[in-house]
């Protein structure tokens, strides 16, 4: 890591470069050491993301997506307990070969009713377990704690899914 310390103003990571448990992260910005409402501003990129694993570490398991992402990332928060809902900022996601588990019935359905499957001789799985897909992307943009995305997409064998909408995380 390379660093300064700005004497009553901030901390600056310069470059940061860090390998935990498989994953690689690069990071760097600024952390405020003012008093009055300080706040972190960084960007980088996450890679080789276990996707599973860390999904559980926020959620129930079993975690409703599996496979192998990374993740780039530009966000600002504050530096105070309720960090969460002042974060604000973009992630840019790709999560490639794994399956995703909620919408188990929706692609049951859409896989009998997919004639192209049935033309190239693949019959659907009626007891998958969910949709296994080639990659997952997308843009996340969070707002004062508000998660949106407007172009999340998943491309899988038997189908292409598209969604967009909001989840408010605090």
């Amino acid at each position: 890591m390379n660093a300064l310390i700005h004497p009553g103003v901030s901390f600056e990571v310069q470059q940061g470069s860090m390998d935990l448990v498989g994953m690689h992260l690069d990071l760097k910005g600024t952390f405020d050491l003012t008093a009055a409402n300080p706040q972190a501003r960084i960007q980088g990129a996450l890679q080789n993301i276990t996707v599973a694993p860390v999904v559980e570490s926020f959620f129930t398991p079993p975690a409703p997506i599996s496979g192998m992402g990374l993740l780039n990332y530009t966000l600002r928060f504050p530096l105070s307990a309720s960090w969460i809902q002042g974060l604000n900022g973009s992630l840019q996601v790709q999560v490639n070969t794994g399956v995703l588990r909620f919408l188990k019935t929706y692609y049951r359905i859409t896989s009998i009713l997919n004639l192209g499957t049935y033309l190239s001789f693949r019959f659907p799985k009626i007891t998958a377990q969910g949709i296994a897909f080639e990659t997952v992307t997308g843009t996340l943009t969070f707002q004062n704690g508000v998660l949106t995305s407007e172009d999340l997409f998943l491309k899988s064998p038997s189908m292409n899914l598209g969604a967009k909408g909001s989840v408010d995380i605090p």
